[in-house]
C-alpha cells in the first residue's frame, strides 16, 4: 500500500486526490493567519496539539517521494478536527473510529500524549526523529527510534525490574492505560527527550551484544542459553544499573561522545551474565526460565544478584 501511495504521487500526482482517502488530524486548536491572498481561498494555518490519527502512512510515503516538482503537484485531502470545545474524551473516540477498517492498537492513543509529544520536540533539536504514531515503514537509526524500543530502553533502564519484566510479558499493557503506571512510569515530565534516546542508544548495543552471545553458545538449553533468551530484559536492566543511570540524562551529542566503548560495554554485560548464571543456577535450580523471568519477585531476586 506505501509503495502504491508513492508511485502514484510519483507519476500521476494529478489522480492523488481521487485514489486516496486522505487525513484526518486532530488539534486542540487552530490560528487563522493572513496569507496575502486577494481572495478568501486560501489561508496559512496553524494548530496546537495536532495529531494524525489517521492518514500516516499516507504522509510517511509523501515524505519519500523524491520528484519535487511532481511533489508540489500532490493535493491531499484532509479533516481537521478541532478538540477545543469538544466533550471529554472526543479525540479518543475520533482515533478509535478512524481506524474502524485497520487493526486498532491501544499504542495508537499515544499521539494524544503531551509528553510524547514533548519528547519528540527536544530530541528533534538535537537532530533525532522520534516516531510514535504507527506505521509499517519505521526504520530506526543512528538518528531516529520508535516507540516500542524507546519504551523497551526506559523500562530496561528504569531501575525497577519490574518493569523489565512487564516489557518481557507484553510491551501493549503499557498502552493500556495512558493515565498510570506502566506507562506513567516510564513516560512522565521527569524523563527528557535526551534520556530516553540515550537510553535507546544503550539498549541497542547490549541487544547487540545478546544477539552475538547466542552465537557463542554451543548448547540451546540450561541456563547459559535461557538467560539470552527469556532474560534479556533483566540482564539489560542490570547493565543499565550497573553503568548508572544518571547518565542517560546528558544531552545526546554530549552522550555519544562519552558513553561506554563497546569493549567497556561488552565488559559489563559479560559480567551481568555470568552473574545471571549463577544466581539462577543456586536460587532456582532446574527451574524452567521461561517462567522464571515472566516472574516479577524471582526476577528481581536475579537482578539484585548480578546488578
Amino acid at each position: 500500500m506505501n509503495n502504491e501511495i508513492k508511485q502514484t504521487a510519483s507519476t500521476s500526482p494529478e489522480k492523488f486526490w481521487y485514489f486516496n482517502n486522505g487525513i484526518t488530524l486532530i488539534a486542540d486548536e487552530a490560528i487563522k493567519a493572513p496569507a496575502n491572498a486577494a481572495s478568501q481561498s486560501a489561508g496559512q494555518f496553524s494548530f496546537r496539539g495536532a495529531s494524525i490519527v489517521n492518514g500516516a502512512q499516507t504522509v510517511s510515503s509523501l515524505s519519500k517521494v523524491d520528484n519535487d516538482a511532481n511533489l508540489g503537484k500532490v493535493r491531499v485531502p484532509i479533516r481537521i478536527i478541532l478538540l477545543k470545545t469538544a466533550p471529554t474524551g472526543f479525540g479518543g473516540d475520533v482515533t478509535r473510529t478512524n481506524n474502524l477498517q485497520n487493526r486498532i492498537e491501544s499504542r495508537d492513543f499515544v499521539a494524544q500524549d503531551q509528553q510524547q509529544k514533548r519528547i519528540r520536540e527536544e530530541m528533534a533539536v538535537e537532530g533525532i526523529d522520534y516516531q510514535f504514531v504507527r506505521s509499517e515503514e519505521i526504520s530506526p537509526t543512528a538518528t531516529s527510534c520508535e516507540l516500542i524500543e524507546v519504551t523497551t530502553a526506559l523500562a530496561c533502564a528504569s531501575g525497577d525490574p519490574t518493569l523489565a519484566v512487564q516489557v518481557k510479558t507484553g510491551i501493549g499493557r503499557f498502552f493500556n492505560d495512558l493515565t498510570k503506571s506502566p506507562y506513567k512510569s516510564v513516560f512522565n515530565a521527569s524523563i527528557s527527550g535526551a534520556h530516553a534516546f540515550n537510553a535507546t542508544v544503550i539498549n541497542r548495543r547490549i541487544e547487540s551484544w545478546i544477539e552475538q552471545k547466542k552465537k557463542t553458545v554451543a548448547k540451546k538449553s540450561g541456563a547459559t542459553w535461557g538467560i539470552l533468551i527469556h532474560g534479556n530484559r533483566i540482564l539489560s536492566a542490570a547493565v543499565f544499573r550497573k553503568y548508572g543511570i544518571q547518565k542517560l540524562s546528558k544531552p545526546i551529542n554530549d552522550f555519544s561522545t562519552e558513553m561506554p566503548t563497546a569493549e567497556v560495554l561488552s565488559e559489563m554485560c559479560e559480567d551481568v551474565y555470568s552473574k545471571m548464571i549463577k544466581s539462577t543456577d543456586k536460587r532456582f535450580p532446574g527451574k524452567f526460565l521461561a517462567v522464571l523471568f515472566k516472574n516479577p519477585t524471582a526476577s528481581k531476586q536475579v537482578f539484585e544478584d548480578a546488578a
